[in-house]
């Protein structure tokens, strides 16, 4: 059997262990050797750094937002209950005029009650208005978190990118050393030139400069991580993300959040009202001294019914125009973010079809950069190329390895986006 041959088989056995299952069923089985993580028991998967996520403090904060608004519907309910109110009066008054007395004190004690019968509504609709409010809040917040998995996901297969980005330069440094050690022996030998000894440290060094910026990439994924997860991540596992489902749409959360905020502005608008206010009052009063501008009687009660109305017709009228306005604004809002829904579903149900199509060309490209630098490289070992040929054929290798591990990942960050812009729940497709 040819060398070539023998190479094609390996290459072959290499796809069939490591991505044979078709796309559509499933991404191929992220385990190209020496590119991934070694999975330890501390690893943390995707599903834990989602479950993570409800410890982080924007979602925390949203739950404090959501607690204010129920407190404020609270108080809108209370204001159905009848008003009282309670006081004390004392005065003093001196007459230097009149020779019998120089002073009149008196005191009463005054406590009334007061029943709002009708308000035009009024009261219902800011109960009404509290609700949507809430319901607002609640929206906001799925919606935060759903970005926040979105966030997660990305970062997490961010962090393998340039984890097997590291890996694979740190592989070609290694590679690169053991021949510059080998071609050093041959030019002391008299077999080789100063000028590839040179080359080869060359692109050694420029090696070692991209896998510092790597390392710094790594770190900074992890610890994105971190603060998105709001927990320890010391190490990570591979996993992959269940195909989504594409005839599957539903309202976003932010929709829904803006529609019951346009909502809260109508319920605000219909509590600005010409109508009266009848009012039912009783007011007691206690006067110890039995001095009254009334009445000698200590005691005293009024009970009655009150009729108001507010004739500043045009400030009224103004407000609730401005109002409605608000309104109007707020449900065009709702409309656009909804054209926006449609374009953004069909954008990344094609972004994740060329993600499909990128993963197959990614693999068909890796295998056909190992095949040739196998071959380059043995020729290279005989001294039939030169190192030119070499430092060619092996960049395209790990070019090749990279693209292939980007367009994996890339995959999985494509599934998490159409997902999430197509309303469905990311965390029911975590693994």
């Amino acid at each position: 059997m040819r060398i070539s041959q023998a190479v094609c088989l390996i290459c072959l056995g290499f796809a069939l262990s490591y991505g044979a299952t078709p796309i559509k069923k499933d991404v191929q089985k992220f385990q190209v050797d020496g590119l991934l993580p070694k999975a330890q028991k501390t690893s943390l998967v995707l599903k834990d750094l989602i479950a993570n996520a409800q410890k982080n403090y924007q979602i925390l904060a949203k739950d404090d937002g959501i607690a204010k608004s129920e407190a404020e519907k609270m108080s809108a309910y209370l204001e159905f209950g009848p008003t009282i109110t309670a006081g004390y009066q004392y005065e003093y008054q001196t007459n230097p005029s009149s020779p019998d007395s120089s002073y009149i004190g008196s005191q009463n004690v005054s406590v009334g009650l007061k029943y709002d019968l009708y308000t035009g509504f009024s009261s219902i609709n800011k109960v009404r208005q509290k609700s949507a409010e809430i319901r607002a809040n609640v929206a906001d917040k799925k919606y935060t978190l759903e970005s926040l998995y979105l966030q997660i996901v990305q970062q997490y297969y961010a962090y393998f990118t340039h984890y097997s980005n590291l890996q694979s330069l740190k592989q070609k440094k290694t590679l690169l050393d053991s021949n510059v050690q080998r071609l050093q022996r041959l030019y002391r030998s008299g077999l080789s030139t100063i000028n590839d000894v040179e080359a080869l440290k060359a692109e050694a060094s420029l090696t070692e400069y991209q896998i510092a910026q790597a390392e710094l990439d790594v770190e900074q994924s992890r610890l994105n991580l971190e603060l998105l997860a709001n927990t320890e991540v010391k190490s990570l596992a591979r996993v992959t993300i269940k195909n989504p489902k594409l005839k599957t749409s539903k309202t976003r959360s932010d929709i829904i959040a803006l529609t019951e905020q346009a909502q809260s502005l109508d319920f605000q608008k219909r509590q600005i009202t010409y109508a009266p206010t009848i009012s039912l009052y009783d007011n007691f009063i206690f006067n110890p001294d039995g001095i009254s501008s009334v009445t000698n009687d200590k005691f005293s009660n009024t009970v009655g019914i009150s009729v108001s109305m507010q004739f500043d017709s045009m400030s009224r009228y103004m407000q609730k125009e401005a109002v409605g306005l608000s309104y109007l604004q707020a449900m065009k809002n709702v409309a656009y973010k909804k054209e926006e829904q449609k374009k953004d579903i069909k954008l990344y149900r094609k972004s994740l079809e060329i993600a499909q199509a990128k993963v197959k060309s990614a693999e068909a490209g890796l295998k056909s950069a190992m095949i040739a630098f196998e071959n380059v490289s043995k020729q290279y070992d005989a001294q039939l190329v030169n190192y030119v040929d070499y430092l060619n054929a092996l960049s395209q290798k790990f070019t090749a390895e990279a693209t292939y591990v980007e367009s994996l990942n890339n995959y999985e960050i494509q599934k998490a986006n159409f997902v999430f812009y197509s309303g469905q729940d990311l965390k029911q497709y975590i693994q």
